[in-house]
């Protein structure tokens, strides 16, 4: 996560419900593209599978709220605000989940939308859940924290395979780690347990988070995560065989990047098509830690989880991505037509310094 007065900053700046303003921000409007109306940064984006009534449809939440798409991405319209618990002054980092099957209480279908809310000096991330998309009730509180610096962010949902619902996050609130990723589960779909760490650095300021998985051809789950400090906010992977165990806490897991040095930084998604691995960050690097001239603009690729990540062209190019919670920040990865084509989401600042989202397409191979 990046520090996190860049997201105090970015709340303050928010100038309507479709884009966010920053002082002296460069113009970082990606190429092709078309932006979404309605949308700004942090998207999360999947096609509902399970849910009946919008079985079919794409699904995209941004910090402006929820929106669906009938016609692959071309329109969208409202589906719901984003949950606001009374009394909260900022959110951020939400994620939108839909619950591939049954999690006792929790019907295949159902929605789950989590995020970090702030109560004064508090953090909190609370989860909400709903049948339909549009009308949400609280669902649980999954961990508390103090003021910036001390926070939890970052929530991420998956169900394991012996069918627990799993959640895992960023936390600040241990004087051991500067930062660290956490998980819990849950079997009654309600009650969170076995609380424990993720990933951990060696050093007290590493700052592993920012955690996103994908189920992979195999049976396998792949995580990506950041490790920001002295590591520059390199994005790793790691591998589970029952999406819940990921190996030791201690093992920072594997660096992604080509067989030429060039490594993803910051924000990383990943994404799973047939036996393709597709990871994208927010900034690519040289060998040398220079800003690579592909900067923003792919996405590294890999196939049957093992040898060397290989870059292709991405959908949403923002070559001017910067370390900042806009550009090319948490972009989504959308594998569509059984693979044979890839949409990203991707956010950018457009020529009045507002944040939006914009989508694009491309041909697999």
């Amino acid at each position: 996560m990046r520090p996190a007065q860049a997201w105090v900053a970015a709340i303050a700046a928010m100038t309507s419900a479709t884009g966010w303003a920053e002082e002296r921000a460069a113009p970082t409007t990606p190429v092709a593209p078309v932006a979404i109306a309605g949308a700004t940064l942090y998207p999360r984006a999947f096609e509902v599978r399970q849910n009946a009534r919008w079985k079919g449809r794409l699904m995209l939440a941004t910090l402006a709220g929820i929106l669906q798409s009938g016609d692959e991405g071309r329109s969208w319209a409202p589906v719901s605000p984003i949950p606001q618990p009374a009394g909260t002054t900022e959110r951020c980092c939400g994620v939108l989940y839909e619950v591939p099957r049954r999690v006792s209480d929790l019907a295949a279908g159902s929605f789950l939308y989590a995020a970090t809310y702030h109560l004064g000096r508090q953090t909190t991330i609370r989860v909400y859940r709903s049948d339909d998309g549009t009308h949400w009730r609280p669902h649980s509180e999954l961990a508390t924290g103090g003021p910036i610096g001390t926070g939890v962010w970052e929530p991420q949902f998956d169900v394991a395979r012996d069918g627990a619902l799993v959640v895992f996050w960023s936390d600040e609130t241990d004087p051991c780690c500067s930062q660290r990723l956490r998980r819990a589960r849950s079997y009654d779909g309600v009650t969170w347990r076995d609380t424990g760490d993720l990933v951990r650095g060696h050093r007290q300021a590493d700052r592993p988070g920012m955690a996103t998985t994908a189920r992979m051809a195999d049976g396998r789950t792949a995580m990506t995560y950041e490790i920001c400090g002295p590591g520059r906010c390199a994005v790793y992977i790691r591998y589970s065989r029952d999406g819940w165990d990921y190996g030791d806490p201690r093992d920072p897991g594997v660096r992604v990047q080509t067989a030429a040095g060039q490594y993803l930084a910051h924000a990383p998604t990943v994404a799973a098509s047939g036996d393709r691995l597709l990871v994208v960050g927010q900034m690519v690097f040289e060998a040398d830690d220079s800003v690579s001239p592909l900067n923003g603009r792919v996405v590294l690729e890999q196939r049957g989880g093992q040898g060397p990540w290989r870059t292709t062209a991405a959908p949403v190019q923002v070559p001017a991505a910067y370390d900042n919670y806009c550009p090319n920040y948490a972009s989504m990865l959308v594998p569509r037509d059984g693979g044979r084509t890839l949409m990203e989401i991707a956010s950018a600042y457009d020529a009045e310094h507002r944040c939006r989202a914009y989508l694009g397409k491309r041909g697999m191979r």
